[in-house]
């Protein structure tokens, strides 16, 4: 605790209690102290106020375990004063932050990006069920129109940004805005081509855009934990059989990649099938390591997609650089050196590959996506397989790759 707390918390007098902690009542009356900062730096200040709140409570314990935060609240208050000079305040404040920031400037960039993106990723697991999640990331991935809609600004750009790094390697290289102002909600929303924006619901009477939603823009209620993908889902060259066939193979997957997930990370909750009893890991256990294996089960999942391998089994001979050769995407791209290079992309022996990726699953009479085996069947997500070859992501990866890692000639 900075020394200047430390006088104002012994030379404080008790009249001086009485007047500020005293006059608060417990029907609602609310003191406290907030940072503001021009910079996104939430978890620097988050820190500062949480180290500020744990000395007022260590220095205000009673001798049964119980604390108040009278302390604070007399602090506070004599700040409110007119003769106290605002400075005071900050020099408090500039000590808890200080603090807060050394943590941060000791660290390297890598940690504090992934110290970032573990706690966006934690905000978004808190924020929906798996199967609302891969909702979400399913429309990503077919590059759809998008709205986030919460009341905190903070939990929209979390989200966005941990679902949008899921897809990786492919990249959104369409309109992306994590905040969008209200005035520009009605044009955006009519905005010919894909998006993903965020829109705060903190003006109650600026939200009649809800039930003027296009029928091509998908919803996804961070407050509520829902995702309501669009009625349309599909490019302008799709018929209505074939809409509704992306939009009901989509809807499919969400429901058994977010199952796959729940399992994965809450096995005896998720399938309700059994006593649970005192061996059963705790939620807290649980939800330590959960950062961990969904962004590795999204990861496996895309791996799978754009460079599945496939051995034949039974068979030996083949050779490490034979078995690459006929696997993933890439070998499906042929290079052809004219006047100016063409990628050729051989649609055919993709769906080819994927077929025989999903050959083990069939023969075991799964459906849709099994613990062992990531690969989607081509009788299953035909149409939805299709639609993601189209996007502008694959084809941005497709040509990002070597002329080496490509059949040419």
């Amino acid at each position: 605790m900075p020394n200047s707390m430390q006088f104002l918390s012994k030379e404080m007098s008790n009249s001086t209690k009485s007047r500020f902690s005293s006059n608060f009542s417990f029907n609602g009356d609310v003191v406290g102290i907030a940072f503001v900062s021009s910079h996104n730096v939430i978890p620097l200040m988050r820190h500062a106020l949480s180290d500020l709140l744990k000395d007022i409570i260590d220095s205000n314990k009673n001798d049964n375990g119980s604390y108040y935060l009278d302390l604070l609240v007399d602090i506070l208050g004599v700040f409110k004063r007119k003769d106290m000079d605002p400075s005071s305040l900050s020099t408090i404040a500039k000590y808890y932050l200080n603090k807060s920031a050394k943590s941060f400037d000791d660290s390297s960039i890598a940690y504090q990006e992934f110290c970032c993106e573990k706690r966006w990723n934690e905000m978004l697991f808190e924020a929906l069920s798996p199967v609302a999640m891969s909702l979400a990331f399913g429309a990503i991935l077919l590059e759809q129109k998008i709205v986030f809609y919460s009341s905190r600004r903070s939990l929209l750009v979390a989200c966005i940004k941990s679902l949008i790094s899921f897809v990786k390697p492919l990249e959104w290289s369409h309109l992306l805005v994590p905040t969008l102002p209200n005035d520009m909600i009605g044009d955006i929303l009519q905005y010919p081509g894909p998006f993903i924006v965020g829109i705060a619901s903190d003006d109650p009477d600026g939200n009649e855009w809800i039930d003027e939603l296009p029928s091509d823009v998908s919803l996804v209620d961070l407050d509520i934990g829902r995702a309501i993908l669009a009625d349309n889902i599909s490019s302008n060259d799709d018929d209505g059989i074939r809409v509704h066939a992306i939009r009901t193979q989509l809807l499919y997957l969400s429901e058994e990649l977010g199952r796959y997930i729940g399992i994965r990370v809450y096995p005896n909750e998720w399938e309700c099938d059994q006593v649970l009893t005192n061996s059963n890991p705790p939620e807290a256990e649980a939800r330590k390591c959960r950062h961990v294996v969904i962004r590795q089960i999204y990861a496996d999942f895309v791996h799978e997609l754009l460079e599945g391998k496939f051995y034949l089994e039974g068979v030996t001979y083949f050779s490490n650089d034979y078995s690459q050769s006929i696997s993933g995407i890439r070998s499906c791209c042929l290079w052809v050196d004219e006047s100016e290079p063409i990628v050729i992309f051989e649609e055919d022996r993709f769906f080819h590959i994927k077929n025989l990726r999903a050959q083990k699953k069939s023969s075991r009479n799964r459906s849709g996506i099994s613990k062992s085996n990531l690969s989607l069947s081509i009788d299953e997500f035909d149409v939805l397989l299709e639609a993601i070859l189209r996007c502008q992501g694959i084809s941005t990866y497709i040509s990002s790759q070597d002329k080496e890692r490509m059949l040419f000639w």
